[in-house]
């Protein structure tokens, strides 16, 4: 399987070489970079990439980020699954 290109910049990524990058290998890096300091194409790259059940086991795991991208992601994954939503993500 060939992995997509994403919307990720060096500016969002600054601290590592963004070649390197690994949709995979670096999943919880990426999600919680894009939530705490993502723009709203990266955020819809993440849902369709990863799909709303990996990033909800994501929230879910109470990962340590900051507050507001906390807040951030916690509100979207829980008001998706209420809502029955996915459309965000197109």
């Amino acid at each position: 399987m060939e992995t997509p290109t994403h919307p990720f910049t060096q500016s969002l990524f600054w601290d590592i070489n963004l070649a390197e990058l690994d949709l995979e290998k670096h999943e919880v890096f990426i999600l919680k970079r894009v939530f705490e300091r993502g723009d709203i194409d990266q955020i819809r790259f993440i849902f369709k990439y990863y799909g709303l059940d990996r990033i909800s086991a994501f929230v879910e795991s109470k990962p340590r980020m900051d507050k507001r991208g906390f807040s951030f992601a916690e509100n979207l994954v829980l008001g998706m699954k209420e809502n029955n939503r996915t459309d965000f993500c197109y």
